[in-house]
């Protein structure tokens, strides 16, 4: 497609629409993945988006509700410490009209090391979500601006939209989903639900939970942990404040197999050094799709214990040649992994991994912790099917001496899983003297994906890749990949 920034995907002729945006160089027209952002200004500036042609990304042949995510990295900043910038998802339709998908505000971190050197570069997740929505055609917008003085550069942002279908032909589909959002402020002193969202459903589903907190004031090196409850069971993910006021963490979470009845979703939170917290806009929202019950739509891994990881220790096997975790260096420790039982419909992938980043060396003292003078690791989600690999997801930050929570949200479109998949969640340190052993501790971490049905009833669709591409990263090297160009179907 003429005007497409590479790593554009998206489906057409649908009841279950999905698109994913990535920006791999500085010359994407109209979105390069080098972006600046001058502050202060309320001015808007939008940093991933659909091709110029045909402009639309979110093609939905029925009403839908849509989970909205991006990530994005800064990888520059002239913003001191502490400056804060701001993130939105909107919805384009035909006519013009926006549609609010989720607002979020985020703090410059500070270097541990140097408290008046920013910590880069910064990733960070985010998500969103849109409900009940007329079938048509629309932009899916990611959108920043920078509220305090100086500039950031974002570098390879990634976006994605996955829709639900309300109902077919106008007949209710019975895939629920809700949204709620609470402005008021509250006080939080221990474990304290401050968000809730009760439903009804009529078939077991896959729910996937999304959630946003907003805190107005806290104390730098702090553990926020906050949780997604459903029904009693709950996915607990911990975020480290940088300090400062209005610092906002999003998170992700799954409950597989959630049979028919009634349901109450909560968003829980707690300050683990028990220093009492204000917070103030608080999102709950969830996507659900439907579910077989027989395991073979969806898998998970959950690990608990501590774990160190060391560069002069990697495992055994390491990630085969995918787009961004192959290579030759490689130096990758695996921390998870689960088989996917095989299905055979076409069909996108989505899911939610997280990361709790305990610290630097072996003990809390910081015993052998090795060369931290770049202080980037990164993370990643494999997927192997047969002879064939893929990464689902993968993010490049600098890491505090600790504590830090990492969330990623692994998919993919139209991925095969016809001998059905293994997924491997991997973790390495990069920037460090390769004579130098470097360690670092890990503990919580987890990853789940599920199948999404491509359409309901069976639709041609459509998507794109450039058929061959240059990859320039800000870590300085430059990969060449060869995508084969895919198409079916036709755009409506």
């Amino acid at each position: 497609m003429y005007g497409c920034p590479q790593g554009q995907a998206f489906t057409s002729n649908t009841s279950w629409p999905y698109a994913e945006m990535i920006s791999f160089a500085s010359y994407n027209d109209p979105y390069p993945a080098w972006i600046y952002l001058n502050g202060p200004t309320f001015e808007w500036t939008t940093i991933q988006g659909p091709c110029l042609i045909p402009g639309t990304n979110i093609r939905s042949l029925n009403p839908f509700n849509l989970l909205a995510r991006a990530q994005l990295k800064i990888v520059e900043s002239t913003a001191a410490p502490g400056a804060r910038y701001e993130v939105r998802f909107r919805l384009v339709d035909a006519g013009n009209v926006e549609y609010d998908a989720g607002q979020y505000v985020r703090v410059i971190r500070a270097d541990p090391v140097a408290p008046s050197q920013p910590l880069l570069p910064q990733g960070d997740t985010y998500n969103g979500s849109v409900q009940n929505l007329p079938a048509g055609n629309y932009k899916l917008l990611v959108q920043a601006r920078l509220l305090d003085a100086g500039s950031i550069r974002f570098n390879l942002q990634f976006a994605s939209g996955q829709a639900a279908p309300t109902s077919i032909g106008g007949v209710p589909t019975g895939y629920a989903s809700a949204k709620n959002v609470i402005a008021e402020g509250v006080n939080v002193s221990g474990w304290q639900a401050i968000n809730e969202i009760t439903f009804s459903t009529t078939k077991m589903l896959h729910i996937m939970p999304q959630g946003y907190v907003q805190v107005d004031l806290g104390t730098a090196g702090e553990t926020i942990s906050v949780s997604l409850a459903l029904d009693g069971q709950s996915v607990v993910s911990d975020f480290s404040l940088a300090g400062g006021s209005r610092e906002g963490f999003n998170l992700f979470g799954h409950f597989f197999n959630v049979p028919a009845g009634s349901h109450t979703l909560q968003l829980w939170a707690t300050n683990r050094n028990g220093t009492p917290t204000a917070m103030r806009w608080r999102q709950l929202e969830f996507l659900s799709f439907p579910a077989n019950g027989s395991g073979a739509d969806m898998s998970k891994a959950d690990y608990g214990t501590t774990t160190v990881v060391s560069t002069d220790a990697p495992s055994s096997d390491q990630p085969v040649a995918s787009i961004f975790l192959g290579g030759s260096d490689k130096g990758w420790t695996k921390i998870a992994e689960f088989t996917m039982p095989f299905s055979t419909a076409a069909e996108n992938w989505m899911g939610d991994a997280y990361v709790e980043f305990v610290g630097r060396g072996i003990d809390v003292a910081g015993t052998e912790a090795g060369d931290w003078s770049d202080p980037k690791i990164q993370i990643g989600v494999e997927a192997i099917t047969g002879p064939h690999s893929t990464d689902f997801s993968i993010i490049s930050l600098a890491v505090p001496t600790g504590p830090a929570g990492i969330s990623l949200f692994p998919e993919a479109m139209l991925w095969g899983n016809t001998p059905g998949n293994t997924i491997k969640l991997w973790i390495r340190k990069i920037g460090s003297t390769p004579s130098v052993p470097t360690k670092f501790r890990i503990r919580k971490r987890w990853i789940a994906t599920a199948v999404v049905p491509f359409s309901e009833p069976a639709e041609n669709g459509c998507w794109e890749y450039n058929p061959s591409q240059t990859a320039i990263f800000a870590d300085g090297f430059e990969q060449m990949q060869t995508l084969p160009g895919r198409w079916t179907g036709k755009l409506p």
